[in-house]
């Protein structure tokens, strides 16, 4: 360990990059290992075997050991792979790394350690400048052979490529990965000889040379990822042999995945007593995976840690899909997947925390990557993805630095951490606007008239025309913005920027439209003429016109019925007519918002047109289901839908947009539910079998249906039994509608079952996540609107004060005081 014995000890380093070649091997077992030794079954994962040795080190009373450094090696290093003392750890090795006493592998390996703790940390440019200044001066010493050192310095300075990479710092990346590069040529024969493990048939200088390969491919690799895309580079790269020092890593988390997914199918298919029993060390698998990851991060394989980290994550989350884990098992699903740039498995997984909870795992992700972030630091879509979903959960404290690294990142000029993807400016201001408007959503402590001005800055510098998802996402940031608290200045400039972008062809005239009204509610007769046809009709809608006249209601219907025709026409041809909106569902809501009860015959022959899409009827169907409680439909209208049922069209299974058989006759059946169109028995057979069903959105429709007939038949017991059942389902998605149906039902004193369906209220109210709770509410909030009642009778008020009072999200809250102010 100490500097005296004028060797680097090449051993420390080999415990970090390779080490099976160092530690003890179970079928050779010794009465004795230390120092590196140790070190490699840490980096291994082999806790077992690690406190076995250390015990018998302390009880051999001729041993010196426990050595003072090495033990502070040791104990350093676990204390950094600790989830609840990683910072502890990390500023421990620092230390260590800046010890003359120590040998410069002791130290190598102490930089390569606390940069991985860093980066665990969220802090991975922290060790950027501790790795290159040891790398130097590893390079620099006359310690030990050349070769030997030479990879050593360029393991610490790959190892601060990759963290650069990480921080967004690209030009610094490629200066270190080209300095561990040219050291790697510069190597000969001449290896030093250390111990090495039994269990192995090469030498230590064997093992140096497949260290050198493997960092010199790393870091190769980084430059090409970090180099023009034009190079032809790469080419070296795929067609180099994989490096044999790479070989157990990739061993190891391949066997992991076997022994994960042999787990997962005994969960399933085998009863208890037939799964995997774990004598000693629970999760080997995890541990497997977790070294092998380690591995790879300590050397410096920028793709490779990406990979593992989102196949660790992909494990965690699986198996939090089968049972309830703890915060830390949540937490780290989250840092995983967020740090391996994996979008879509981590929008699922924030989705599925938000829903069903824990909630506090996801507030405390998202304060922690806010509470890390320094002014300058690089932040990823993953990390922007985190802020939204958790947006309503943060701390107000916290609201203003999220603020900040929201917009941050729409001038940035990539988008990934690890996978250097690149995006368009206006997605990425896209992005930054959306998780802007979720943030300031309800959050009455924010700054508006800064925020306001920021988001003026962020947009003048992108043209909407090129892509008017910007557009929207800038009207949906207006929409919640409190304009009375932005000074006139801000808003004329809003205004001028909209007035600029009029001149623009390919602008959206309606979200230009939705802004103008945000911020100035006087009507703008030079936008509405922007309008295209059925903009036209959406902004009517919407009541972006004001109230509308007879000649505004009279032009949408003409509008709307040509729009149909149409749809029939093409349909008849086998041409398929494309919409933004659909012009049934239009029709559908100017019935049911305007009383245009002219529509009812264009509407009826194109939901029986059997070549019309399924999806186009459902969007309508939807809509007057959901209004239901407010129009009458005509006699003869309702005549035609009694006498024959909905034609379902035929459409290919893997279409885009094709809706399945039975999810179309769910929505169907929900229709002749609402308004009484079929027989109760009929509608009963249909929403069991539903219920039966393995789709998601079809149990989910049943629980709507269930509804449906019970609140217009409160003696019947069925439908609510089946809602009691459906509130105890695997998915919340339906679980969230059962509870809407149920918080619904619950208003009705008649309703049969009344005692069970408020006591199950009662306690669905309190269950973790969102989504049952919003479905309570808005339950609730529907009845006292449908019967015209007021929150002084809500039978469950003390319930809803209480998640006013207490839930964790600002939304829930929301909704909460929404119900009570009614």
């Amino acid at each position: 360990m100490m500097l005296n014995d004028r060797r680097i000890q090449m051993e420390w380093v080999a415990a970090c990059l390779a080490p099976t070649d160092v530690a003890p091997h179970p079928n050779f077992r010794t009465d004795r290992a230390e120092g590196a030794e140790l070190l490699s079954l840490i980096v291994l994962f082999r806790s077992r075997e690690y406190n076995a040795y250390r015990d018998l080190n302390a009880s051999d009373d001729t041993a010196e050991m426990p050595e003072v450094y090495g033990a502070r090696i040791l104990d350093a290093a676990q204390r950094a792979m600790d989830w609840n003392t990683t910072a502890e750890g990390l500023g421990e090795l620092f230390a260590l790394v800046e010890d003359d006493q120590l040998s410069l592998g002791a130290r190598t390996a102490s930089a390569l350690l606390a940069a991985t703790a860093s980066a665990e940390l969220d802090r991975p440019e922290i060790a950027i400048g501790t790795l290159s200044a040891l790398g130097q001066k590893v390079r620099e010493s006359a310690i030990g052979s050349t070769s030997s050192r030479n990879l050593a310095a360029a393991a610490l300075f790959q190892q601060a490529a990759m963290r650069a990479v990480e921080a967004g710092q690209l030009s610094d990346a490629r200066v270190l990965a080209s300095e561990a590069t040219m050291l790697l040529t510069e190597t000969g024969e001449q290896w030093e000889e250390f111990p090495v493990s039994k269990g192995i048939s090469w030498s230590a200088a064997e093992s140096q040379v497949r260290l050198a390969q493997l960092i010199s491919g790393n870091a190769q690799s980084i430059l090409v990822t970090t180099g023009n895309p034009a190079d032809k580079s790469w080419a070296v790269l795929v067609r180099s042999p994989f490096p044999q020092a790479a070989v157990r890593p990739a061993r190891d988390a391949l066997s992991a995945l076997v022994g994960t997914l042999d787990d997962l199918y005994k969960h399933s298919y085998f009863s208890p007593r037939n799964r995997r029993l774990f004598l000693g060390d629970k999760d080997s698998d995890l541990r497997l995976l977790y070294s092998a990851l380690l591995r790879v991060e300590l050397s410096g394989d920028l793709a490779e840690t990406a990979r593992l980290r989102r196949t660790l994550a992909t494990v965690f989350a699986t198996k939090l899909i089968q049972r309830s884990g703890d915060a830390s098992e949540y937490a780290e699903a989250i840092r995983l997947f967020r740090q391996a740039d994996a979008t879509d498995q981590f929008q699922r997984l924030l989705d599925q925390i938000r829903r069903q909870g824990p909630l506090e795992s996801l507030k405390r992700a998202a304060e922690s990557l806010i509470s890390t972030r320094q002014p300058q630091s690089y932040t990823t879509s993953t990390d922007l993805a985190l802020l939204r979903w958790a947006a309503d959960l943060i701390s107000p404290s916290y609201t203003t630095s999220a603020l900040e690294i929201a917009l941050r990142y729409a001038s940035q000029d990539r988008d990934g951490r690890v996978k250097l993807s690149y995006v368009s400016s206006s997605k990425q201001v896209e992005v930054a606007l959306g998780v802007t408007g979720a943030l300031i959503a309800g959050n009455s402590q924010v700054d508006m008239e800064h925020v306001a001005r920021s988001a003026l800055a962020t947009i003048g510098s992108v043209n909407p025309s090129n892509d008017n998802f910007v557009l929207t996402a800038i009207a949906r940031l207006s929409s919640r913005i409190i304009w009375r608290e932005v000074s006139p200045a801000t808003k004329t400039g809003w205004l001028s920027l909209l007035d600029q972008w009029g001149n623009s062809p390919g602008i959206s005239a309606i979200d230009r439209l939705r802004v103008r009204t945000e911020i100035d509610d006087s009507r703008s007769t030079v936008m509405e003429k922007r309008l295209t046809p059925l903009e036209f009709v959406v902004a009517l809608i919407e009541g972006l016109l004001g109230t509308p006249s007879a000649d505004d209601l009279d032009k949408a219907v003409a509008i709307i019925t040509e729009a149909v025709v149409t749809i029939q026409r093409d349909a008849q041809s086998g041409r398929a007519t494309t919409y933004k909106w659909s012009p049934l569902q239009l029709a559908a809501l100017l019935i049911s918002h305007h009383k245009r009860s002219v529509l009812w015959p264009l509407l009826v022959e194109a939901l029986y047109d059997p070549k019309v899409s399924n999806q186009s009827k459902t969007e309508a169907l939807k809509a007057l289901t959901a209004a239901a409680m407010k129009i009458t439909m005509p006699a003869d209208i309702k005549a035609v839908f009694a006498h024959r049922p909905i034609p379902q069209a035929d459409e290919p299974a893997d279409g885009i947009f094709t809706i399945s058989s039975p999810a179309f006759q769910s929505h169907c059946r929900n229709f002749y539910a609402a308004y009484q169109l079929s027989h109760s028995s009929h509608i009963r057979d249909g929403i069991l079998k539903d219920v039966a069903s393995r789709d998601v959105d079809t149990r989910a429709n049943a629980a709507a249906g269930c509804r449906l007939v019970a609140a217009r038949n409160l003696g019947l017991e069925w439908p609510q039994i089946v809602l009691l059942q459906l509130t105890y389902d695997s998915e919340s998605h339906v679980r969230e509608e059962a509870s809407r149906a149920l918080a619904y039902l619950s208003i009705y004193s008649q309703a049969v079952l009344i005692d069970a369906v408020t006591d199950r209220v009662r306690s669905l109210a309190n269950e973790p996540g969102i989504a049952v709770a919003m479905g309570v509410l808005e339950g609730l909030y529907e009845a006292l609107i449908d019967l015209n009642l007021s929150a002084d009778s809500l039978w469950c008020r003390e319930s809803v004060q209480t998640l006013l009072n207490t839930h964790l999200s600002q939304s829930v809250r929301e909704a909460a005081r929404e119900v009570l102010s009614r």
